[in-house]
C-alpha cells in the first residue's frame, strides 16, 4: 500500500504487541506492508503489518521463533515395537 493511500497507518516508532516498529520495510511478494521491528526479546526482525495487528489484538507479545517458550515434547508409543 503506498504512504499516500488513504487507509495508510505509519507505524514507525510506535510500540505493538511488545515490538518496538523502527522504519517501514520493502513491502512483502503478497502486497502486504512489511515494518522493521525490535522485538520484546531483544532481536530485529521484518515483521508484517497484519502480523502485528494480530498479536495486538490477541493480547500477545511478539518473539522470535528462538525466544518463544520450548513445547514439551510428545512421548512416542513403542509399546508395539516390543515383542
Amino acid at each position: 500500500m503506498k504512504r499516500n493511500h488513504p487507509r495508510f497507518q505509519d507505524l514507525t516508532n510506535q510500540t505493538i504487541a511488545g515490538a518496538k516498529v523502527t522504519a517501514r520495510a520493502q513491502n512483502q511478494d503478497n502486497g502486504n506492508a512489511a515494518w522493521h521491528c525490535r522485538l520484546a526479546c531483544g532481536h530485529e526482525k521484518i515483521v508484517q503489518g497484519i502480523a502485528l495487528r494480530a498479536a495486538a489484538k490477541a493480547g500477545s507479545i511478539m518473539r522470535c521463533a528462538d525466544c518463544r517458550p520450548k513445547r514439551p515434547g510428545t512421548v512416542r508409543r513403542i509399546s508395539n515395537l516390543v515383542q
